[in-house]
């Protein structure tokens, strides 16, 4: 099966701040007018909504007092992915104005194994050094055992040449 959209836009919803601030971003990046009474936020959910074949990937719905369905476009042209850790999130998934609606849940991956991915992902060697499966103990733990958690911060160590204990430290200093 093959996707092709028009456009994947990306928000970020850990917080009302930050999902405004990436709404401002794709307005400018489209060209949409805003002006007094219309946010940006409703200027792209309205663009959104006579458009078609879009993603719109609401990330980082965590928090159950901010309201996502805020930042959801009316009709059943395009795609929505909401990420979240929170349970109670999977209920707009009954809100939604679309074909096809459906939640899935992803689970958190064993230690080992997400050990294992983790090495890969990082192309680092892990288990020769015990200061080294250490600090990869921590980092996983502190990643929820989430594949795409390690996966990106496996990324991130390979690309900027970032040992784990760099990275769990640079972590732990944005939380």
């Amino acid at each position: 099966m093959s996707f092709s959209f028009s456009g994947i836009f990306w928000v970020d919803a850990t917080d009302q701040e930050s999902a405004e601030s990436r709404f401002r971003t794709i307005a400018e990046v489209l060209e949409i007018k805003t002006s007094g009474d219309l946010k940006p936020t409703d200027a792209v959910k309205r663009y959104l909504s006579i458009s078609d074949n879009w993603l719109l990937l609401i990330d980082n719905a965590d928090n159950p007092k901010h309201n996502i369905l805020d930042y959801m476009p009316s009709g059943n042209t395009g795609s929505i992915i909401i990420t979240s850790r929170n349970p109670e999130v999977s209920e707009y998934a009954s809100h939604v104005d679309t074909f096809g609606a459906a939640q899935y849940r992803v689970e958190k991956m064993e230690s080992e194994e997400a050990m294992v991915f983790l090495e890969k992902a990082s192309r680092l060697t892990i288990q020769g050094d015990p200061n080294t499966k250490q600090d990869s103990e921590a980092l996983i733990k502190e990643l929820g055992y989430l594949a795409l958690t390690i996966n990106q911060a496996g990324a991130y160590m390979r690309n900027r040449n970032c040992t784990i204990k760099n990275y769990l430290g640079i972590l732990q200093k944005q939380r």
